[in-house]
């Protein structure tokens, strides 16, 4: 009987403890990365911590076949905040889909925490590391904000960079595209480029932008099929957006 009891203890104690660990596959994520960078809740110090990060392996980007994509590690996170895979080898296949659980309890100082994650795409073209794809403006930078218990999320100012302001300054539609795809330019840039860019870094599409228009069309109807960088190039920064070719 006794031993009945230890046994029904230390499968109740692992139960438990993997329930923290374990994290449910979105079926319905086409993104990438999900959710956004500014979507993470934020880690109050003191208190358990879980949230879930969604990644979907398309079969193409860019017009280039995905063989699979591989998640091998995150760094830099708060002390205490560790993480794990589901399924465990944190590989997926075109159409695959894998989650990522964040968990644990920090006392780590309030502020925010840049996390490095790194994994493989491999392709018809050779294989594109994840720090490649982050050039690209096609997978985002995430962060953690850390904030003492009970504070309002988002009291902390966020750094300004680049994946922070992928949406600004103009908009691009119809996204997907098929033929034609419309840039909308919300404030006037003088000497702006636009480029659209594949998974390799290679340009398919270059076009300089007249000041004096607030919108242009692109025609995209020869273009691949797939995932694309649209580069709006300006005096003041790069803006990008990731955009769809049906």
């Amino acid at each position: 009987m006794k031993y009945f009891t230890l046994f029904a203890f230390l499968v109740c104690s692992c139960s438990q403890l993997s329930a923290q660990q374990v994290c449910e596959v979105d079926t319905n994520n086409y993104q990438m990365i999900n959710p956004p960078n500014d979507s993470l809740p934020c880690v109050e110090r003191g208190v358990p911590y879980y949230a879930v990060m969604q990644f979907f392996c398309p079969p193409q980007i860019a017009g280039i076949d995905i063989f699979s994509i591989k998640v091998t590690n995150f760094q830099q996170l708060p002390t205490g905040i560790t993480y794990s895979c589901s399924p465990d080898s944190c590989i997926l296949y075109p159409w695959g889909r894998a989650c990522i659980v964040f968990y644990g309890t920090t006392n780590d100082t309030a502020g925010i925490y840049t996390i490095k994650y790194s994994g493989t795409a491999y392709t018809s073209q050779g294989n594109a590391s994840f720090g490649y794809l982050q050039n690209l403006g096609i997978l985002p930078e995430y962060t953690l904000t850390v904030i003492e218990a009970g504070d309002p999320c988002r009291e902390i100012e966020e750094p300004s960079n680049i994946a922070n302001q992928q949406h600004d300054g103009f908009n691009v539609y119809p996204n997907p595209a098929k033929d034609r795809l419309t840039v909308e330019l919300k404030t006037a840039f003088n000497n702006a480029i636009v480029t659209l860019a594949d998974l390799q870094g290679r340009t398919v599409y270059r076009q300089s932008l007249d000041a004096a228009k607030s919108s242009f069309d692109m025609d995209v109807s020869a273009v691949s099929k797939g995932m694309y960088v649209l580069q709006l190039h300006t005096q003041e920064g790069v803006l990008l957006r990731k955009i769809f070719v049906e």
